[in-house]
């Protein structure tokens, strides 16, 4: 109590700055946003406010958007913090309502945030969350839920010295869904007994993937190929470096990457330039012709994964913690991780030690790894039988949750 206390005086005390600061990194709208200036303009009708850090982590909640617009007349507001993919963000919100930056965890900054938008109930997502807000909307009696909550171990042993003020911080949740047994368990080890797994609603990515954007792309019949998907800075390097040891024995083979963020294109086309490999953009449409393909857009990963008999899934060989895996296995696609995928360890546990699954530890691992799938092409389908029985049930229980929290939903709207 004593350290939530020492935080907002710490936040009261610096909020002048933050006038003076955020100028210097974001827009003139974004900048009002942050600092609870100026507000979207508000619709008739009441809102539920919806809390998201990134794009990735709202574009989980998409199911639940989908059926709180299907089945409720409310309004949502759509908060995130991550100024990286703003213009994905901005996009993806507007399906479904209003979208600004959340303001800073400033007192007066939330209070009038509060007042603007009187939202009658608040869900938030995974991690991303503001000691000061959270106690604020129990200060107004909103009703609060969590969705997808995590505690990892690690996190777990951190907030166990304070205890006292995890509790009271988590405390302001209604209800907290977790996003896995384990994760519900750390929360029960912290004497946090609101959580409850139900199901991980990130399950339900592969079903509302966006297919809307056609693929394009014919990659001649005596081209071996192989993917490389949501890849970050630091991979690229490493996967460069596998494929021309591939091209040493298998010189007509294409590799194609499809960065985490397409803005980061030209930076992968540079690497290629720099190990004399030949690369061309996809959205120029060209002729394959080179060594690597770069995707420099958004929106065809479903397709892609349909195509590909197999891909390296980013965000796992540095410490990003991993990506999704089930928008691949959905599409029959078999996928090379790194070791760092604990960010999505309950996503990833029923599919270790199945055969569309591979851990590469080392570089060298990945090289084996790759060479294995390129040369002993196996009927992709004989595979998945078992990881569309998983993936089925595990989408019924996430199913579920959002039903319930639409339910709930519905019911403050009566």
């Amino acid at each position: 109590m004593a350290l939530l206390k020492l935080y907002d005086l710490c936040m009261h005390i610096i909020h002048p700055f933050l006038h003076l600061v955020a100028p210097l990194f974001y827009n003139k709208e974004s900048s009002n946003q942050r600092l609870s200036r100026s507000f979207p303009l508000k619709r008739s009708g009441s809102y539920v406010w919806v809390h998201g850090a990134s794009l990735g982590e709202l574009k989980t909640l998409e199911p639940l958007l989908k059926s709180i617009s299907k089945n409720t007349t409310l309004n949502l507001i759509i908060t995130s913090s991550s100024k990286r993919s703003f213009d994905g963000i901005v996009a993806f919100a507007k399906k479904y309502g209003d979208h600004q930056f959340i303001p800073f965890d400033v007192p007066a900054f939330r209070q009038h945030f509060l007042n603007y938008w009187q939202p009658k109930l608040v869900i938030w997502t995974e991690s991303d969350l503001w000691p000061g807000f959270l106690n604020e909307i129990k200060k107004n009696n909103i009703p609060l839920y969590l969705i997808n909550g995590k505690l990892s171990q690690r996190s777990k042993k951190r907030w166990r010295h304070i205890s006292k003020t995890f509790q009271k911080m988590m405390g302001c949740f209604t209800k907290i869904y977790a996003q896995s047994q384990k994760d519900q368990e750390a929360y029960n080890d912290l004497e946090i007994n609101s959580a409850e797994y139900m199901g991980n609603i990130k399950f339900l990515q592969g079903v509302t993937a966006e297919k809307n954007q056609k693929l394009n792309l014919c990659i001649p019949s005596d081209k071996l190929s192989w993917l490389a998907s949501c890849t970050h800075s630091g991979e690229e390097e490493i996967l460069i470096n596998v494929h021309k040891k591939i091209l040493i024995k298998h010189p007509n083979t294409l590799l194609i990457i499809a960065p985490r963020h397409p803005h980061r294109a030209q930076e992968v086309a540079e690497l290629c330039q720099k190990v004399n490999l030949s690369y061309q953009f996809y959205s120029k449409n060209d002729q394959i012709e080179s060594n690597v393909l770069i995707f420099d857009v958004f929106g065809n990963l479903s397709e892609l994964y349909k195509k590909m008999h197999f891909s390296f899934l980013g965000g796992s060989f540095i410490n990003k913690g991993g990506h999704n895996p089930i928008e691949a296995l959905t599409n029959h696609c078999k996928l090379i991780v790194g070791p760092h995928h604990q960010g999505n360890h309950s996503l990833y546990e029923p599919f270790i030690d199945k055969p569309f699954i591979n851990i590469a530890f080392t570089e060298g691992d990945l090289f084996k790894l790759v060479l294995e799938e390129l040369e002993n092409k196996d009927d992709r389908n004989k595979f998945f039988e078992e990881s569309d029985q998983i993936i089925n049930t595990e989408q019924k229980k996430a199913q579920y949750l959002v039903k319930e929290m639409t339910n709930i939903i519905k019911k403050i709207n009566q």
